[in-house]
């Protein structure tokens, strides 16, 4: 069986949408994920609230969805839901190794990769104060509605990580083999979140580009202190030439399809990025074949060669405003309690990562009024039945 010619066709199959006979013939030559680990990497920096809040309101829709398979009450064609289901939350903090501690930074890795278990307190107090380090679900002994709140708890895990992001970093350091055995050894690392015969399905959240470093030593303190008027530029900057980053595809994508040795269709990269939205709406997304490589191809191109997708420094803002000092790629309108519109940066390094994924990588916009629209763009892609 062809599995490309599935893709997004054979989904929209399994949730009720009318098939042609030679696609239902090929849809059941394939099976639909009946074992998911789903890893969230949000970032944490002091920008961030707003949007995990945002997340926050859409992860018991999702969660609810893939353990139900009901899009919504009632649903007269639910799909096969996901049977077997780990839920993770890590940060973007990896700290700043081998500098002196800055902006929030830590010199000793900062979250490092660990698995996030604390409950959101902000929430309306149904939130415990400490869960397991990973949610775990199966079909007929745990609750959906319950797995779904316990979720929406531990992905909003607050603000005052390191401005230095470094999401691809934190998520290889989290799934990766050797990352599970050295994290928290005392508590057995990440270890029992990852399963070998599960679809790895990692959704990145965050309002900037990756800026997973090599080398860090680009970002040491200059003799000038803390008060160096050129501090917030200065680490900004450090992610924006691009000099001492991990390369993406050699790191990222080898690395984290490494994870699924010869069954690297079980891997997913989701990410929802400083990408301006009407590049990602409803609209581009039913126009496009996800299906056809060439499709999938200009549908990533084009985000990329967006003017607006392209990183610079905005010589029109004051050095205190900090990251503003970079052209931001979209704006946020404000919610009811922020004065201020928030402000996404252009992510090249994010939305290449997810073009390299093929079939198995989407993004979505940071910018949009809700996070509503991207569950589904999301969905397509985790549930995308595959060859058994």
């Amino acid at each position: 069986m062809d599995i490309k010619r599935v893709g997004l066709v054979g989904l929209w199959c399994v949730l009720g949408a009318a098939c042609a006979s030679d696609e239902h013939i090929e849809q059941a030559a394939s099976v639909q994920p009946e074992k998911v680990d789903l890893l969230f990497v949000i970032d944490n920096s002091n920008t961030m609230l707003e949007e995990q809040a945002k997340l926050a309101e859409q992860v018991p829709q999702l969660v609810q969805i893939l353990t139900t398979g009901m899009r919504s009450s009632g649903d007269a064609a639910p799909f096969a839901p996901v049977r077997d289901l780990h839920v993770g939350v890590v940060s973007s903090d990896m700290g700043l190794p081998g500098t002196q501690a800055r902006a929030s930074c830590a010199a000793n890795g900062g979250d490092d990769g660990k698995l996030r278990h604390s409950g959101a307190r902000a929430l309306d107090g149904t939130c415990a104060s400490d869960y397991p380090r990973f949610l775990s679900y199966a079909a007929g002994q745990i609750d959906p509605v319950q797995l779904a709140h316990d979720a929406r708890c531990i992905t909003e895990i607050g603000t005052g990580g390191c401005s230095v992001e470094q999401p691809l970093e934190a998520a290889l350091r989290a799934l990766s083999p050797d990352g599970r055995a050295e994290l928290d050894p005392a508590f057995g690392g990440n270890a029992g979140f990852l399963r070998d015969d599960s679809v790895v399905a990692v959704v990145l959240l965050t309002d900037e580009d990756d800026c997973s470093i090599a080398d860090a030593s680009q970002f040491k303190q200059s003799d000038r202190g803390e008060r160096d008027p050129d501090l917030g530029e200065d680490l900004n900057r450090g992610c924006f030439t691009g000099a001492g980053l991990h390369d993406v595809r050699e790191r990222y994508l080898k690395g984290l399809r490494a994870l699924r040795p010869g069954r690297e269709d079980l891997v997913v990269f989701l990410a929802i990025a400083g990408i301006p939205p009407d590049l990602v709406d409803d609209n581009v997304l039913a126009s496009t074949d996800f299906a056809e490589p060439a499709a999938r191809d200009q549908f990533f191109d084009a985000i990329l060669k967006d003017t607006r997708m392209q990183p610079g420094i905005d010589r029109l803002s004051p050095v205190e405003l900090g990251l503003a000092s970079l052209r931001p790629s979209c704006v946020a309108p404000p919610d009811q309690l922020e004065v201020q519109p928030h402000v996404a940066f252009p992510a090249p390094r994010v939305v290449e990562l997810a073009k390299s994924f093929g079939e198995n990588g989407m993004v979505q916009s940071i910018c949009s009024d809700s996070f509503g629209s991207v569950v589904d763009p999301l969905l397509r892609v985790m549930l995308r039945p595959r060859q058994p």
